[in-house]
């Protein structure tokens, strides 16, 4: 039971590190997984198992991206492998489907992304492992994030929607001080909005306290007017408080996916408050109209 476990947690292990080698990890920054992982995402993927989300610039929606097997790899592959008589041969077949893969929307199967992955084994005596590099993507992390985010553009302005999409850029190519100072910015001034409408609403806050806080205090200040889960992880955003001085690239770039995450939930955030206020505005016309109506076969 216990070796079945841990060999559920490997797959479970190597199915998450693909799946965010290709949504987050930018080019040529590397992800390492074992040699039996391998061979069991080679069977994942000619078998149309690996599939993730993400937005489908084409669709300009949300989408699930669904692995296309590759023809060059033979189809009785998965047979000889649940006989276990190919997972010593797997290594020539994982190479040629990593070169070149293909994911399909699940809207609309033409719209297709391609990734060129290098494989390489490491570690000399075994247990090896396999290095993989993701050395192409079209679309790119930036034009699909890029793509993502012009659906907020009415919520924040062209200066915003300028340096988000210039942090997105720079993350996909490694960059990390500078995504994250661009973002870090767009960030600030959305927590601030929320200020700025919790101290309309009546709060006691002002907005001379909120300026001299430390980012963790204002999201704890601004609570009810931002995602209730960046109240409760709001240490993690205590980074944003520091100096140019103190970041590192490592640290930015580790930081970036979390802030990211938050910026978006933000404008989200705002964009459900835009179409409640939509819906509540239709329902009085409709109520408006309605009485007038009635009014009119009295």
């Amino acid at each position: 039971m216990a070796e079945r476990n841990k060999a559920e947690e490997q797959s479970s292990d190597t199915y998450a590190i693909f799946v965010r080698l290709l949504r987050e990890r930018p080019l040529y920054d590397p992800a390492h997984i074992t040699l039996s992982g391998a061979a069991d995402l080679l069977i994942w993927i000619q078998s149309a198992s690996v599939a993730f989300d993400a937005y489908c610039p084409s669709c300009k929606a949300d989408t699930t991206w669904r692995a296309i097997p590759n023809a060059n790899v033979s189809d009785n592959y998965i047979a000889l492998h649940k006989a276990r008589v190919a997972r010593q041969t797997f290594f020539e077949p994982f190479v040629t489907v990593m070169r070149y893969l293909e994911f399909k929307c699940s809207r609309y199967a033409q719209h297709v992304i391609r990734f060129g992955i290098d494989v390489e084994i490491s570690g000399g005596e075994e247990p090896r492992n396999i290095i993989l590099t993701k050395f192409g993507q079209l679309p790119s992390l930036a034009d699909i994030a890029g793509s993502e985010i012009d659906k907020y553009r009415q919520f924040i302005t062209a200066g915003d929607i300028a340096e988000l999409k210039r942090a997105v850029g720079l993350a996909a190519h490694g960059i990390g001080i500078g995504a994250f100072v661009y973002l870090r910015r767009v960030f600030e001034r959305l927590v601030a909005e929320a200020a700025d409408t919790a101290i309309a609403a009546g709060s006691a806050l002002t907005r001379d306290e909120f300026d001299t806080m430390r980012m963790p205090d204002k999201l704890q200040a601004v609570r009810g007017y931002i995602p209730t889960w960046m109240v409760e992880n709001r240490k993690l955003y205590g980074i944003l408080s520091r100096g140019l001085h103190e970041l590192s690239e490592e640290t930015c770039r580790q930081a970036f996916p979390a802030v990211k995450q938050a910026t978006i939930a933000l404008l989200e955030q705002h964009a459900e408050e835009a179409q409640k206020r939509k819906r509540a505005e239709d329902a009085a016309r409709e109520l408006e109209r309605l009485g007038k109506l009635l009014g009119g076969e009295s």
